[in-house]
């Protein structure tokens, strides 16, 4: 009785910390995007997968930008094309240069698998190098079909 009484116990405390472990890994996502800015916006990359290297993004002042691809966390990061070609010449001659700082960071929701990035300049540079806010949009033609029309409330105010 108490073996099991301690196997019990051992239980309860070991459970919780393996749930905690996992509940702390980021989840992937696997999503494709369009992106659109109001301003001709020029000079970001991102990384499609962890791994792979920086793909440029083209944006349009009148439409949506051609479908990107990415897997990876769901906290997606846009770097400055010129930061990181310092950082791709840097990482040649040290391996231990760190990423450059994100200029923009989305966060997707898990379950999106279309999504439209809207980039909105800030009026100034935060202290982390952050310029740009990306509201995320869930883009899926189901939830909005051809001649429909969408309000996306950005001000954060209920109306």
């Amino acid at each position: 009785m108490v073996i099991h009484f301690r196997y019990l116990i051992s239980l309860l405390l070991i459970v919780p910390i393996i749930g905690q472990g996992q509940a702390m890994e980021a989840a992937a996502v696997s999503v494709q995007f369009t992106v659109f800015s109001r301003h001709r916006l020029s000079g970001l990359c991102y990384l499609p997968s962890p791994h792979a290297q920086p793909t440029p993004l083209a944006f349009f002042t009148n439409n949506k930008s051609a479908r990107f691809h990415y897997t990876g966390p769901a906290d997606v990061a846009f770097y400055d094309e010129a930061d990181w070609g310092r950082f791709a010449r840097s990482k040649a001659s040290d391996p231990a240069t760190p990423l450059p700082r994100p200029v923009a960071v989305a966060a997707l929701p898990g379950g999106m698998t279309d999504a439209l990035l809207l980039f909105v300049p800030l009026p100034e540079t935060h202290p982390q190098g952050i310029r740009f806010l990306v509201l995320t949009v869930d883009d899926d033609p189901a939830r909005f079909p051809a001649g429909g029309l969408s309000v996306v409330n950005v001000t954060g105010r209920a109306y």
